[in-house]
């Protein structure tokens, strides 16, 4: 009977561990045009995300493509529902046509 208690716990609680996220970003901004930029400009984006996750998500570093793009996390740790930004910038200084 004891066996028989135990599986049929097991099998309640899997459902319930499966739901179990932890943290998820989602992002929706994933593209941007900037249009023309002149040599020297620099324009800036920032780009929203979410944590769809049940757990906080934390955000350990942020990395650009090139030393010509910085890229600036506001928050480190975004809670649960919660919303972060990441502030880009794109220096066109060293860029010809």
């Amino acid at each position: 009977m004891s066996r028989l208690f135990s599986a049929l716990l097991l099998l309640l609680l899997f459902p319930v561990c499966a739901l179990a996220l932890g943290p998820r970003i989602e992002v929706t901004t994933t593209d941007v045009d900037f249009g023309t930029v002149l040599q020297g400009d620099k324009v800036e984006q920032v780009f929203t995300f979410r944590n769809a996750g049940d757990e906080p998500l934390v955000i350990d570093r942020v990395k650009s493509s090139c030393g010509c793009t910085a890229a600036l996390v506001a928050e480190r740790e975004i809670p649960p529902g919660g919303t972060g930004e990441v502030r880009a910038t794109f220096d066109s200084t060293r860029f010809h046509g």
